[in-house]
């Protein structure tokens, strides 16, 4: 009965969706008045039933559309420090760009690279460009699907996240440093009475590595929140990205 149900649904939202008018509220009930008074049909539909986010493999073509927007992001991003100068700390790694950004608001994705973006550097540099080596921005493509008490897909959105690694310092070469992290959406999908955010946060920048010898790492969180009529729902994923080009889902 649920898939008939669901099925039903399906089928009276596409053509509900087709007769309509392009500039109608995108917010109007397309649901069948009978399902709007149905509890038990209310319920499955609303209720978040599984989950997951999982790791994409990109294709080639769009894997080199992706790095050509990156490195521009990325290219112009440039730190200066308001404070007056003072002696580089290699083996102390901070964060001089933004520890929390929103990313999703209200199905809508929120851009702005040269602001929402962080870093893990040494401690006492005044602009990016006193680092040098920097690696291509590498891309890691997720996707995280919620599905409802009818197995439907109701939220599915799929995602990069981006980072430039391999900054060193110095003739030397000390140091493997991080700079413009950040998230980059691809498509979101979201049906019917159900609202989706997202916010990002920077909650650990450490040093894996050594005094002499610095490799920054950084934990970026990733917080979802979906809200319908009947609930309010949260939960995150945990990402980790180092210096060397590493980068890890932690759960």
């Amino acid at each position: 009965m649920k898939f008939i149900a669901a099925l039903l649904l399906c089928l009276s939202v596409i053509s509900l969706a087709l007769c309509s008018s392009p500039n109608e509220d995108l917010k109007q009930s397309y649901m069948p008045e009978e399902y709007l008074k149905d509890p038990e049909f209310l319920k499955n539909y609303f209720k978040i039933e599984d989950v997951e986010t999982t790791q994409f493999r990109v294709n080639e073509k769009l894997a080199k559309i992706v790095d050509r927007v990156n490195q521009k992001s990325v290219s112009k991003q440039v730190i200066f420090s308001d404070s007056e100068s003072e002696a580089i700390d290699v083996g102390t790694i901070i964060n001089l760009a933004s520890k929390a950004w929103e990313f999703i608001k209200e199905n809508k994705p929120v851009l702005d690279y040269k602001k929402f973006y962080g870093n893990a550097l040494p401690k006492g540099i005044e602009s990016t460009f006193d680092l040098h080596s920097w690696a291509n921005p590498k891309s890691v493509g997720y996707q995280t699907v919620y599905k409802n008490g009818f197995g439907m897909e109701v939220v599915k959105f799929t995602y990069h996240l981006v980072f430039q690694y391999n900054g060193t310092y110095g003739d030397n070469n000390v140091g493997r440093y991080l700079d413009a992290i950040h998230f980059t959406p691809t498509t979101i999908d979201v049906m019917w009475g159900y609202t989706f955010n997202a916010e990002v946060t920077l909650p650990s920048i450490v040093n894996a590595g050594s005094s002499k010898n610095p490799v920054a790492q950084a934990m970026i969180e990733l917080d979802y929140q979906i809200s319908t009529p009947l609930k309010t729902s949260k939960n995150s994923d945990s990402f980790t990205v180092r210096g060397d080009g590493y980068v890890a889902k932690l759960n």
